[in-house]
């Protein structure tokens, strides 16, 4: 599935690593699993310095993607290159050089030496080699961008964005600091996420896949729109510990969408409905992608609050999606599934029903005070005695001997440790090239500038800085990873929406939300091309119909602004009241779209529904009231049988 993607992406392959080469990056993914997992663990294993924490981390991260990942295609062959191992030393040699040094660069701020420039600038350019390697040419290019603008920034030629230009040396000096390179991403992908791929890793590798993905098959599987809906829901549990549209698309796709295609979904439909889903895994906590951690730390606002407000989104949003299936299956006549391939409830709960109690037992801790790294530490050891104990007691029954049962514990964790390093690199190579661009930002004061800018360009009128806001998470999103683009969008977007009035917390939900639209908008949709992948689809067709499913994606954004859904002052009335109407709009909103509900449905009937659906979310009561109104009146219509109109569920459509 990876060179599914990697062509996608126009990157090159991952190495197939065979024999010293691969144990070696086996090693390397035990040292990064080994000191996340340590960093996490509770006080009395002792505490990792800020240098050596982050700088190893830096270390084992640079190497795996040097070592995995060639310089180029016709380079992908099974053993490293020795120009490949050079860069290691290098990169080992300039993030070294920072641990050791750390305390007199600290002092010698502003005053660097001409050994803190060389190891600086090799850290700068293997940075940028590594992003390059493991996630394309956009991330690069954009911090080759920032660091030009930096340097020549009194040559820019919109004045309004023109500096005096900094040196090399200052520039350097700021990058190789803990307010670049060494900064906030990093620590926020180090302490919070990776922690978090381990928990999932663990879960998968001890097979728990199975369990998320054959689970909602077994329990929808008999209803109309069942197989989407499973589909829906399976995306939805596998979302809480992945956090990876693409990597969900994948994992859950591999399964979900061939037995949709067997119902009777067209394979463009099916090859969608999953990548829409996954899109969700995204924003549905606890994991919530890396976004609810980088929040965190931007905003002040505490990680548990944002995992809070943003359950009720989330759920919106899954609706949204398993209503969009209910309405395309009875648009395409699309039956339940059959005895025969919907797996058998009984014997799939016995066999994994307790890899939910890593998960709850997550959930529990968070809530009661336990940060989400030391949570996420008990979660892991919870996931391994459940799983030994579980194999120690069916070992009985298949009279295995003891040591073949542990060699196949070791290799599952073994397994997991290889999963987690490897999806650990995806957002980890991020760290270098998101710093340079964040500490180009500060150093030049260009967020100040575009804040200023968006205001003149907008007359202060927020509705055209959303707008503005979602086509640049579109633009950016066509070439950079989602991470990414909710980082700089964040720092250069998000001043400029507070000072317009918008709340921050409201702001960065917002533009977290848009950056998302990378997975499922054309013309550059990763996961719904990885859907299309899958299901053997035309690829646009797959896209385009992923796009029209996860119309929420940008519809709840705006209630975010608009409404307080948010939930600023809590639970209250309001905010019941909008949940549900948000939640009630999914039905007209996806009907107006696939032309169905309870019957096919005429233009003018399509057009009410759409117009209903706008209504149920406009933020003002007497508007909702005529809306809600208006759409018990156009069921009560639909439900009447009409001669020429065919039963749901009987209706064959086109695509």
């Amino acid at each position: 599935m990876r060179q599914i993607i990697a062509r996608i992406m126009d990157l090159p392959s991952p190495r197939e690593l065979e024999g010293w080469h691969d144990r070696i990056y086996l090693a390397l993914c035990f040292a990064l699993v080994g000191l996340v997992f340590y960093h996490a663990g509770p006080a009395f294993l002792g505490r990792v310095t800020t240098e050596y924490g982050r700088g190893l981390f830096l270390v084992i991260v640079y190497a795996m993607v040097l070592i995995r990942y060639p310089a180029m295609p016709a380079a992908d062959g099974p053993r490293v290159p020795w120009y490949d191992w050079l860069l290691v030393v290098i990169s080992t040699l300039a993030i070294g050089y920072w641990i050791v040094e750390f305390r007199p660069l600290m002092a010698r701020i502003g005053a660097p030496t001409p050994a803190d420039l060389v190891f600086g600038s090799a850290a700068v350019l293997i940075s940028l080699e590594a992003a390059r390697r493991a996630l394309g040419w956009a991330v690069t290019l954009v911090s080759a961008l920032a660091l030009l603008y930096g340097l020549f920034g009194n040559h820019f030629p919109i004045e309004s964005f023109a500096h005096q230009g900094l040196s090399w040396a200052t520039l350097i000096n700021g990058i190789y600091s803990l307010n670049g390179i060494f900064g906030f991403v990093l620590n926020v992908i180090m302490t919070f996420i990776v922690m978090f791929v381990i928990v999932g890793a663990m879960l998968e590798a001890f097979g728990a896949g199975v369990l998320l993905t054959e689970l909602p098959f077994a329990l929808f599987g008999r209803f109309p729109g069942g197989p989407g809906i499973a589909a829906v829901t399976g995306s939805t549990m596998f979302g809480m510990i992945s956090g990876s549209a693409t990597a969900n698309t994948a994992a859950t796709g591999a399964f979900t969408i061939p037995i949709m295609k067997r119902a009777g979904y067209p394979p463009h439909i099916a090859g969608a409905i999953e990548p829409a889903a996954s899109t969700g895994g995204m924003f549905m906590p606890p994991v919530m992608g890396a976004g609810a951690f980088i929040m965190a730390d931007l905003t002040g606002v505490p990680y548990l609050q944002i995992v809070a407000i943003s359950v009720a989104p989330a759920l919106i949003y899954f609706f949204s999606v398993a209503v969009a299936c209910y309405t395309e299956a009875g648009r395409h006549g699309i039956r339940p599934l059959s005895a025969e391939d919907r797996p058998d409830l009984g014997p799939l709960l016995r066999r994994g029903w307790y890899f939910v109690l890593p998960v709850v037992l997550l959930i529990y801790l968070m809530v009661d005070g336990y940060t989400p790294p030391r949570a996420a530490w008990w979660a892991v050891i919870a996931t391994l005695v459940l799983s030994v104990g579980a194999r120690a007691i069916g070992r009985r029954r298949r009279e295995q001997r003891v040591s073949e049962m542990g060699r196949e514990v070791l290799w599952d964790i073994g397994k997991g440790i290889r999963l987690a390093g490897g999806s650990a690199l995806v957002v980890a190579a991020l760290t270098g090239a998101i710093g340079i661009i964040v500490s180009v930002v500060f150093q030049t004061g260009v967020g100040f500038m575009l804040t200023s800018s968006i205001l003149d360009i907008t007359g202060g009128h927020m509705f055209l800085a959303i707008v503005m806001s979602l086509l640049l998470s579109y633009v950016l999103g066509m070439g950079m990873p989602v991470t990414a683009v909710y980082v700089l969008l964040a720092v250069l977007f998000a001043p400029a929406l507070k000072s317009m009035g918008m709340p921050l917390l409201a702001a960065h939900m917002m533009l977290f939300w848009f950056s998302q639209s990378a997975n499922i908008s054309p013309p550059v949709a990763i996961a719904a091309f990885v859907g299309a992948g899958i299901a053997k689809a035309d690829p646009m067709k797959t896209c385009m119909a992923a796009f029209r499913y996860s119309m929420f994606l940008f519809i709840m954004p705006l209630l975010f602004v608009y409404t307080p859904i948010l939930m600023p002052d809590g639970m209250t009335w309001t905010v019941a009241m909008i949940i549900a109407g948000a939640l009630l709009s999914t039905i007209p909103f996806s009907a107006s779209f696939s032309g169905f509900l309870l019957r096919r449905l005429a233009t003018w009937e399509r057009a009410v529904l759409l117009c209903t659906a706008i209504g149920l979310v406009f933020p003002q009561a007497a508007v909702t009231a005529v809306a809600l109104a208006t759409f018990l009146l156009l069921l009560w219509h639909l439900a009447r049988p009409v001669p020429g109109h065919a039963a749901a569920g009987a209706v064959g459509g086109s695509d």
